[in-house]
């Protein structure tokens, strides 16, 4: 999830959220440990991110098979890639949130899921870490169909849209909470087993 400190935030409570965050998955772990399955032929790429404490999962637009295209947000002009995170309901969905509002989320929250179309890559920089991942096509279906399955539906099975939507940026309910024990980490290394890439045994942190 992308914890965005602010100047306004309590000393304290980023003294916390930094001690709780050490129990976490982290994105280290995760980044570092994806190995992907040795293939001999083509296969669809995918794309690691890493954003400080948060890991996301980008594939390029022109990829997405069908049965995933009705979680796509409708305003696709102009994109190229699909972002793919989880997060905290009412922190990973807020521009304004704070420290605070992070510590409350480590400790339990609603889970939510960002599915966005975007133009470019996340930048190489100090910021943001990219690793370039082959995945065969199996695999490929599979980890989507996980991230399908992670978005909770309505008695109809219709997808539950969170509050929050931009025309080309969706946030849905996810079926699983946020909190110390499974956060932003844990989702993506599940969604990278889902599509065949190996992590260390039973965890994706140390």
């Amino acid at each position: 999830m992308f914890f965005r400190a602010r100047a306004t935030a309590a000393g304290v409570g980023l003294a916390l959220l930094g001690a709780l965050l050490s129990a976490c998955t982290t994105s280290e772990s995760v980044y570092q440990e994806a190995r992907p399955p040795g293939l001999t032929g083509p296969g669809p790429e995918i794309f690691l991110v890493r954003h400080g404490w948060h890991t996301q999962i980008e594939v390029p637009l022109e990829t997405v098979p069908p049965f995933f295209l009705p979680l796509l947000p409708p305003d696709r002009d102009g994109g190229h890639y699909v972002m793919m995170g989880f997060g905290a309901k009412g922190y990973f969905d807020r521009a304004d949130a704070d420290a605070m509002d992070g510590l409350q989320a480590l400790l339990s929250a609603d889970g939510a899921l960002q599915i966005s179309v975007v133009t470019d890559l996340l930048p190489a920089d100090g910021q943001h870490q990219s690793r370039r991942l082959r995945l065969s096509p199996q695999g490929y279906a599979a980890m989507l169909r996980f991230v399908a399955a992670s978005v909770r539906r309505d008695p109809a099975g219709h997808p539950r849209l969170d509050l929050v939507q931009k025309s080309n940026d969706y946030f849905y309910d996810a079926k699983t909470g946020y909190g110390l024990g499974y956060n932003c980490n844990d989702w993506t290394a599940e969604a990278l087993r889902a599509g065949g890439v190996g992590l260390a045994p039973g965890q994706a942190g140390p």
